[in-house]
């Protein structure tokens, strides 16, 4: 976009992103862009206004909005598991005005999840408000109603980005299996390892219920949430509790 229709855009995100009570920090649309040329994307909070400009420079597809070439299409990988630094560098190219645009390499089907929720942000069927007002259980029912969001997604989006302290992710297997291999909830005896067991350990309706027993007996409650981040910290350490 021409710089001055882009600038205009940049502050319209800051006061978009500020009235949603993030980055209230940001002093104008050049700090914006400067956090999004450096890659911090866990910095900053993408609102539906931010993402709409995105997939209305996208192309038509049969009718459809689609998510090509900005949400899907060929890219350069950039997942978390990813070196972003070639990614970052043709974004960089693009945003200086040359080279060809950059994909988040979402899946058309992502694609399309996203911009199912954009929409649904638009029409006021969802809002940060009504989720924020809503109790845990409210909020992830109002969250699974919406296109492509289960169970495990609805939960993480309370926990991670929402900060409630009383979530417990059964459908996540790295919570749910490490709190099988450190508390023998129902390790299986025909497995050679307790590590083999404990990927056994599937999300059913009887294994949640032992997991909700753990809780109780250990008091968990209303502090689940700090148990399942201990869970990933232990993964990401690879700790192990004597």
């Amino acid at each position: 976009k021409a710089p001055a229709t882009r600038n205009k855009l940049l502050k319209s995100f800051v006061q978009s992103i500020k009235e949603g009570g993030n980055q209230s920090n940001l002093s104008g649309p050049e700090d914006l862009l400067n956090l999004l040329l450096k890659g911090a994307s866990g910095e900053l909070t993408f609102t539906h206004e931010m993402m709409r400009e995105l997939i209305n420079d996208c192309e038509i597809d049969k009718g459809k909005q689609s998510g090509h070439p900005h949400l899907c299409g060929v890219t350069f990988p950039c997942g978390k598991n990813d070196n972003h630094g070639v990614f970052l560098q043709k974004a960089r190219a693009h945003a200086a005005g040359g080279g060809d645009p950059v994909s988040a390499g979402y899946s058309i089907a992502k694609a399309g999840f996203i911009i199912s929720l954009v929409e649904d942000f638009e029409s006021g069927k969802l809002s940060g408000t009504k989720i924020a007002k809503a109790s845990d259980r409210e909020a992830i029912k109002m969250l699974m109603e919406l296109k492509g969001i289960g169970d495990w997604c609805a939960c993480g989006v309370l926990m991670h980005f929402l900060s409630r302290a009383d979530i417990l992710l059964y459908g996540d297997l790295t919570v749910r299996n490490l709190l099988n291999d450190l508390y023998d909830i129902n390790h299986h005896e025909d497995s050679e390892t307790l590590l083999e067991s404990a990927a056994d350990f599937a999300d059913t309706g009887p294994n949640r219920d032992l997991i909700d027993n753990l809780a109780k007996e250990n008091g968990w409650a209303p502090y689940r949430s700090v148990v399942c981040f201990l869970m990933y910290r232990l993964q990401e350490e690879n700790l192990v509790l004597i």
